[in-house]
């Protein structure tokens, strides 16, 4: 089945060097998919996203930590609440890239809407910070 978009980790819990977390890898996918020994299937809702988009070096950890924690600490800031789990969405040119091509993006789903593009347009001008 061909995929309709990038693959994702979604982080049901806190992963780190201490922890092992809950994750679950994501192949979106358009039709009808049966699960399948260990592999289910999910339909996730629309929602809107804040994100930043991060080059090679960024997206590795531990540096990525820092994007996690600059989105989550800004949705929070603004008392918007999740709709889902935060998730590392991986571009297709991530295994062969160039220092500054953007390879990952930093995503947290909330309830916020359109409203937000104002919102996350004043907070991060730099064009790596969005709404979608």
């Amino acid at each position: 089945m061909p995929l309709t978009g990038p693959l994702y980790v979604c982080f049901h819990s806190l992963v780190s060097e201490d922890s092992e977390g809950s994750v679950e890898v994501c192949a979106p996918t358009e039709g009808s998919v049966e699960p399948r020994g260990r592999i289910g299937v999910r339909l996730e809702p629309a929602h809107a996203q804040v994100y930043v988009s991060l080059p090679p070096a960024d997206a590795l950890y531990p540096r990525v930590l820092v994007a996690h924690h600059t989105v989550s600490g800004w949705l929070h800031r603004h008392g918007l609440p999740l709709t889902g789990p935060a998730r590392e969405i991986s571009y297709p040119n991530a295994l062969n890239s160039a220092p500054a091509d953007l390879v990952t993006d930093v995503a947290y789903p909330h309830t916020c809407g359109n409203a937000c593009t104002d919102l996350v347009d004043s907070a991060w001008p730099d064009q790596r910070w969005q709404h979608r």
